[in-house]
């Protein structure tokens, strides 16, 4: 639909403020530029992760909150020098974040299990922007993300597991033409099925099969 066409068109350095702003490389970059996109940075990616890539790599982290100091620290101490191997953009305007998604090749969603065992709930806006996006994705097998992706769609990997996001993330660089296949068909997924459209007819029609809605909605 419309939102993932704008989402997908191509942006350049120049397109978008986010990335003037915040130094993230742009197509000059020699290497591999992977996201993490979030809305509130909380400690759910370890970057203990990072020492396990390519020195031509850049790893972008997007998003302000709780983690951002610790995880700016953690890079600090792991030799990571920032503007150049990593990237701390803070809180992106969501005009902004088309522009700043188009600069990562490879897109992740690490997310963790709740360290009380309880199931992870939420509304995983990232992976839909992912999706629109069309680029690989790299994301945990985990509740909700499970549903909405799968080995269609991503490389999924066991939640907390860093050795298979480490062999994800290989895969995605030896075998860039089959990921290339899946953030193509995370895209028709997104237009087919989680555009506003198609969410809100399949929430009118599910309200009136329950009596509580009546519609004609197709």
């Amino acid at each position: 639909d419309q939102r993932c066409s704008a989402w997908s068109r191509p942006v350049t350095r120049s397109d978008s403020a986010a990335v003037q702003r915040t130094h993230v490389p742009d197509a000059d970059f020699g290497g591999l530029r992977i996201g993490f996109s979030v809305r509130t940075l909380r400690p759910k990616l370890d970057l203990d992760e990072r020492s396990h890539l390519r020195p031509e790599v850049a790893l972008v982290l997007a998003g302000d909150g709780s983690g951002r100091a610790a995880a700016r620290a953690q890079a600090r101490a792991l030799g990571l020098v920032e503007n150049e191997t990593i990237y701390f953009p803070g809180a992106i305007p969501a005009e902004d974040a088309p522009g700043l998604l188009a600069c990562g090749e490879i897109h992740l969603a690490p997310t963790k299990r709740n360290p009380d065992g309880s199931p992870f709930f939420g509304s995983p806006t990232k992976i839909f922007e992912y999706m629109a996006m069309g680029r690989t994705i790299i994301a945990s097998g985990l509740d909700q993300i499970g549903e909405i992706l799968d080995d269609s769609t991503a490389l999924l990997v066991e939640p907390g597991d860093v050795r298979a996001l480490f062999e994800a993330l290989r895969r995605a660089f030896e075998d860039p033409r089959s990921c290339a296949s899946l953030g193509a068909s995370a895209r028709r997924a997104a237009a087919a099925g989680h555009s506003w459209s198609s969410r809100m007819s399949a929430l009118a029609e599910r309200l009136s099969s329950l009596g509580l809605y009546q519609t004609n909605v197709r």
